[in-house]
């Protein structure tokens, strides 16, 4: 294979751009050279860290390539990196400024040759008996390795594979009891192998059109993650509105390492609204209603999208890996598939109010305890929480009664908190969210709904406000622009930098702000984008608290879609038809301070644990992602605030983080979660992964009793949503929790499921409760008045 590789590059030295596949080759298309040719200039020229193709990056794009066709550096061995690189990287500059694109092919070629050879010793190796009973364990996060230096190794690398395959398989659950299995349900021996044959199927499906898509985007994946190469086909795709993402259940999905990875809940979707998929979670079987399932490990990603997607109101069940978990742990989610639902990715509210302490100005404040003992439960205050949780049992056991209109009135023994969920940044985009919206109704955006939620709360006589942006995306960049004027008075919001060094700012010009209390942002690891622009300003203008995960996601940079086309005239001048994009990164994000959101994110003022603070989930855990850097501060006006608020709030907190026995067993779920990431290993002793599944199950139930309880504890007055036609209402159930009951579900062997990052979630909550309880604590018994009134006139600028 490698001296194949050899002659070739031979040939075109001899012959210039002409090389020779052997018979069951591919060839370039037509349009490949030009292509090429214009990928290579859009990147070096208009990407925002353009650099030349040197002999260097030569060689991380051969291995980057190499690495899209085995991602699990499990066929090629560690020879075949070193012959192409040294083969290839010193001319590939010019061969690519030459529209010449055969090392794809070539390589591609290589690897089939790889791909079926193994498989072949893979048929016969299944034949046999394999032995759970060792203590050997199997490496699942295989890119911190590189390829098997020899035929040897690659030998016992896959031993090791076949055996965790099959173990996977022996101990996968079944959505149903063992009596209702199907006739249909195969053998591990039987998935394992079609699992295999598929991967032949694949080579065989494969195109010129998409080994230069993979070839292409390799070398846009150097630039950095975010840029990347669509041939016509998955142009097609995205301008329809496809995007390989909402796939039925309203997922944006992603291939890695043979895995179908969900990366981005859609606000609004079923998945999002049924509760129980996460990010980062593998899907790897699909099955259609009560049918068997498809194995879809290794599946391309438009063959596995076609699966999940299918016709409103109709069942698909989905094995997964959760996010987090060793890689045999497995559940099944029932999800029916509908459209994106417009009112669940809107803008809510909840009113929670907290009981104050019973305090002279010397008292020492008190949190709220999560775990009371007998003689807490004697003091008023939790007489009143326990007596409205019962209330509402009560009610739950009754006739349902019309909703009140109007927020019940304020208990002067309690602190009014409003908390305004976000899920994403909308609005109307050339008509979208107005087609959308259906029925004739006014498009909303962000904006908007936060601000008649906002009077709402000020009508209601909220002290202070919570902004929920945990699972915010981003979105549009204006709304997130404007929702932050709702909270400052005016003045730079976001920096936008080119590759020239050229600096925009989207400033707030609206004088005044609509809210001037006490106002904390809750982030977490999935907020990305506008909703870190957001917080991040308002970081800066000392206008909020960030509270929350240890960094937000750390999106700090645009994108745009460079259709070739347009640059690909023929003849008649008219765009070429068939040509296909770029998608390439020319812009940066910096906050008012001057900082990148990139990379880094923005970091809380208070953290509290979580699970996903070890997930690799965020910017930096991408390859090749763009560094965090600074660029001038803007000029704007910073909030005064007491300079003890910030370390009495933060030490109160980790007190009560530290002796609060609910976040003991978090700790001990989220140090699994981290040595299982770190280890990057799985066992392949099967007596040793029963018990370990007999304990997770053991220790969901408990973890199930503590959320409930949190949940219960941190159960809101009243509810706010956005109606049409009525404007502001109360709602009797949270419009966004949707995760079936046991009667719901027709899968109910997982409907009680409740991970690590679920139990984080209504943590979370809790403590921003009790932060934002301290907070209003400090300001009553110093007699401050509320931070937006206490302005240092003079401009501020932050080093």
């Amino acid at each position: 294979m490698i001296r194949r590789s050899t002659r070739l590059l031979g040939l075109a030295l001899l012959f210039g751009s002409t090389l020779a596949l052997p018979a069951e080759g591919m060839r370039p298309g037509a349009g490949s050279p030009a292509t090429a040719i214009l990928v290579q200039k859009l990147l070096q020229d208009h990407h925002f860290a353009g650099k030349p193709l040197t002999e260097e990056n030569a060689k991380d794009w051969i291995k980057t390539y190499m690495e899209s066709l085995d991602y699990n550096h499990a066929f090629f061995l560690e020879s075949d990196l070193i012959a192409y690189q040294n083969t290839y990287a010193p001319q590939l500059a010019q061969l690519t400024q030459q529209g010449n694109t055969m090392p794809a092919y070539e390589i591609f070629a290589g690897f089939s040759d790889r791909v079926r050879d193994r498989l072949a010793t893979i048929k016969k190796r299944l034949l046999l008996p394999f032995d759970f009973s060792s203590d050997q364990s199997y490496e699942i996060d295989r890119t911190k390795v590189g390829w098997p230096k020899d035929s040897a190794a690659a030998d016992e690398l896959w031993e090791r594979r076949l055996k965790f395959d099959m173990l996977r398989e022996k101990l996968a659950p079944n959505a149903k009891a063992t009596k209702e299995k199907k006739k249909t349900d195969e053998d591990p021996v039987t998935t394992v192998t079609k699992r295999y044959d598929r991967l032949i199927k694949n080579l065989e499906d494969y195109d010129n059109e998409e080994i230069l898509q993979l070839y292409l985007t390799a070398l846009a994946s150097l630039y950095d993650p975010h840029s990347t190469y669509m041939s016509a086909d998955t142009l097609a795709d995205f301008s329809i509105g496809i995007k390989l993402a909402l796939c039925g259940i309203g997922a944006v999905l992603s291939s890695e390492d043979g895995y179908c990875v969900i990366k981005e809940l859609v606000p609004g979707g079923p998945a999002d609204l049924d509760g129980r998929l996460k990010v980062g979670d593998k899907i790897i079987g699909v099955a259609q209603g009560e049918n068997s399932f498809d194995d879809i490990v290794d599946m391309k990603l438009r063959n596995a999208v076609k699966k999940i997607r299918g016709p409103k109101n109709t069942l698909v069940r989905l094995q997964v890996i959760p996010a987090g978990s060793n890689a045999g742990e497995q559940r099944v989610i029932q999800i029916t598939r509908d459209e994106v639902k417009l009112a669940a990715q809107q803008a809510t509210a909840n009113v929670y109010d907290i009981p104050k302490p019973h305090l002279s100005s010397q008292t020492t404040i008190a949190p709220i305890e999560r775990n009371p003992s007998s003689a807490q439960r004697s003091e008023p205050w939790w007489g009143k929480v326990l007596g409205s949780i019962q209330n509402k049992e009560a009610k739950e056991s009754s006739p349902a009664t019309p909703l009140a209109t109007q927020i019940p009135p304020a208990n002067p023994d309690s602190w009014r908190i409003g908390v305004i969920d976000l899920p994403s940044f909308y609005g109307e985009v050339g008509g979208t969210a107005a087609a959308l919206s259906g029925n004739g109704a006014k498009p909303r955006s962000t904006s908007k709904d936060v601000e008649v939620l906002l009077k709402k709360l000020n009508q209601a006589n909220v002290d202070g406000v919570i902004l929920d942006l945990r699972k915010n995306g981003g979105g549009l960049l204006d709304e997130a622009v404007t929702l932050t004027g709702l909270f400052i008075d005016q003045g730079p919001v976001v920096q936008v930098r080119d590759n020239k060094g050229t600096v925009i700012q989207r400033t707030d010009d609206v004088p005044g702000s609509l809210y001037q209390g006490p106002l904390l942002v809750l982030t977490g690891r999935r907020s990305a984008s506008a909703s870190e622009i957001a917080a991040g300003a308002l970081q800066n203008y000392g206008r909020a608290l960030v509270v929350g995960e240890k960094s937000t996601h750390g999106k700090g940079t645009v994108q745009a879609v460079v259709e070739l086309g347009r640059f690909l005239k023929q003849g008649n001048e008219k765009a070429q038809p068939q040509a296909g994009a770029v998608k390439l990164t020319i812009q940066k994000f910096y906050l008012p301070n001057g900082h990148s959101t990139q990379n880094r994110g923005v970091i809380p003022d208070i953290s509290i644990p979580s699970p996903l603070d070890f997930m690799k989930i965020g910017e930096a855990d991408l390859p090749n992602a763009l560094p965090w850097d600074e660029i001038g501060p803007s000029r704007f006006m910073k909030n005064k605030m007491d300079p003890t608020l910030k370390s009495i709030l933060e030490e109160k907190s980790k007190e009560r983080i530290a002796s609060d026995r609910d976040m003991d067993f978090l700790k001990a779920d989220i140090e699994k979660v981290r040595s299982r990431i770190e280890s990057g290993k799985i066992s392949l002793n099967e007596a040793s992964r029963l018990a370990e599944k007999k304990a997770e199950d053991e220790r969901n139930d408990q973890r199930k009793k503590i959320e409930e309880r949190l949940q219960k504890l941190s159960e809101p007055k009243a509810r706010l949503v956005i109606d049409d036609k009525k404007g502001v209402i109360l709602s009797d159930k949270d419009p966004k929790k949707k995760k079936p009951t046991l009667q719901e579900s027709a899968d109910g062997d997982t409907e009680g499921i409740t991970d690590a990052v679920d139990l984080a979630e209504a943590y979370e909550l809790g403590e921003s409760l009790n932060i934002m309880r301290d907070w209003l604590n400090f300001q009553s018994t110093h007699q401050k008045v509320t931070i937006a009134k206490d302005r240092d006139t003079t401009t501020t600028t932050i080093k």
